[in-house]
């Protein structure tokens, strides 16, 4: 492009979006169960998480998901702390905030009876990464400071 050529703009591509407090949160669990459920070896608690998997999707409002909306969840699902951080809270509640709510509330229930029932599991490993720019123009307390946050 030279000096001085019009510039095109290019506007994209709008998406409405209804923020509804709790979804996020709803299918974060919904999908963790539903992982536990299909990679645990004891077949009582993959029974008994395929029944919470569906009581609880029964209490959320959702009837259908067409294909679209798969996937502008799945890229909202990149934006959506943006969106969050920028939409005024008084824009998040939405109609089914209630349905949300209640199945939000029956899924932690029912996931601390079975915590209960069938006690804690397993091994958790965590594995992580971290870059420390030790070579950067900062003082070494900066650097020691970076350090503490970053572990």
């Amino acid at each position: 492009m030279a000096f001085g050529e019009k510039v095109s703009v290019n506007r994209g591509e709008p998406y409405y979006v209804e923020v509804v407090s709790g979804v996020f949160e709803l299918w974060i669990r919904l999908k963790i169960i539903n992982e536990l459920r299909r990679l645990t070896h004891y077949e009582d608690l993959r029974v008994e998480l395929g029944q919470t998997l569906e009581e609880a999707l029964r209490m959320s409002p959702f009837r259908g998901v067409s294909r679209l909306q798969l996937e502008v969840a799945s890229e909202f699902d990149s934006v959506q702390a943006e969106l969050l951080r920028v939409v005024p809270e008084e824009y998040v509640a939405g109609p089914f905030g209630a349905e949300i709510s209640e199945a939000l509330r029956h899924l932690r229930g029912r996931l601390a009876e079975l915590r209960d029932e069938y006690g804690k599991r397993g091994r958790i490993y965590a594995v992580a990464h971290a870059h420390i720019d030790a070579a950067w123009l900062w003082d070494f307390d900066e650097t020691r400071r970076k350090i503490a946050r970053t572990f």
